[in-house]
């Protein structure tokens, strides 16, 4: 703004041209440093959605939530649960990154803003709705995480072994900039992969019967489709995986660990090795996985012939 003044001076500019300048310059600066980001943590597969609170909007959701700052948590707080996991806010006057969760007038108020900016979608607004009502357990982590900015991250890809549960190898950059598909394939692309999409056609309803399909097409190998196979013994090339999904809404990927157990990561978030109840995942048929309560089937996966975007 300092620089536009000096240059109108000194050019000696025609002074109206200037204070339109300046006013169009300070209005975009004030609008961008007084909103607030939203992020619904709801999704597995695919990025969630955000946006901006403003003007009333954001004053009557700060509001609300002062007390809420006034006992700060930071955003790391987890959960095992699937699905809804609560809403992460930060406005611009504190920077500060605040869990909204348990609340149900904030959660509500975030949710109605949601439902104004988008139509449909009946099924996640109950889910989140019934997720809201119920509450969601949760507890804080002493040590949150941070993800940096992705500059020109290099592609890496898994043995074609089966592997010890090692949730220290996606933390950082592989945490923040990988989903469910990546980790149980073993396959680190920096970007949320598709089934599909990395061979050329890319599912187009969430469904079992496109993903499954579309999945095979990247190179998975299917074993079984909607029951478990008998898992004697761990496959001589490759590691098993599974596919779920929560119908018309979303999908999310297991993978079979060298202990026996299974192992997955909810979206941008942190490797786990236990259901949504939290216990050891014998078999993601028998599971705590809701909402995802469809198991499309198993596959193998052999991470040097996958085709991941």
């Amino acid at each position: 703004m300092l620089s536009i003044f000096t240059w109108c001076i000194s050019k000696e500019k025609d002074m109206n041209l200037c204070l339109i300048l300046l006013v169009a310059l300070f209005t975009t600066c004030y609008s961008i440093t007084n909103r607030t980001l939203v992020t619904m943590q709801v999704f597995s597969s695919r990025s969630n959605p955000q946006w901006h609170l403003e003007g009333e909007e954001r004053t009557n959701f700060l509001t609300i939530v002062k007390d809420l700052y006034k006992n700060y948590k930071n955003c790391d707080q987890k959960t095992y649960k699937l699905g809804y996991t609560g809403f992460r806010v930060v406005d611009s006057q504190n920077n500060k990154c605040l869990h909204v969760v348990n609340s149900k007038p904030a959660e509500t108020f975030l949710l109605e803003s949601y439902m104004r900016r988008n139509n449909g979608e009946e099924k996640l607004i109950e889910h989140i709705k019934d997720s809201i009502q119920s509450g969601i357990k949760t507890f804080h982590s002493p040590n949150p995480t941070f993800t940096p900015l992705v500059i020109n991250p290099v592609r890496r890809v898994g043995p074609d072994n089966v592997t010890v549960y090692s949730p220290e190898r996606w933390k950082g950059l592989e945490e923040g900039f990988n989903n469910c598909y990546n980790y149980a394939s073993d396959v680190c692309t920096y970007h949320f992969s598709s089934p599909g999409l990395g061979s050329g056609k890319e599912f187009t309803v969430v469904s079992c019967e496109d993903v499954w399909p579309a999945s095979i097409r990247d190179g998975l190998v299917p074993l079984s489709n909607k029951t478990s196979p008998p898992f004697r013994n761990q496959p001589k090339l490759g590691h098993y995986v599974s596919l779920v999904i929560w119908p018309e809404t979303d999908f999310h990927w297991y993978r079979k660990d060298l202990g026996g157990f299974w192992s997955h990561k909810p979206g941008n978030i942190e490797v786990r090795d236990v259901d949504a109840s939290g216990n050891k995942i014998a078999d993601p048929d028998k599971a705590d996985i809701k909402p995802y309560t469809e198991i499309c089937g198993y596959y193998i996966a052999i991470p040097s012939k996958l085709k991941l975007n």
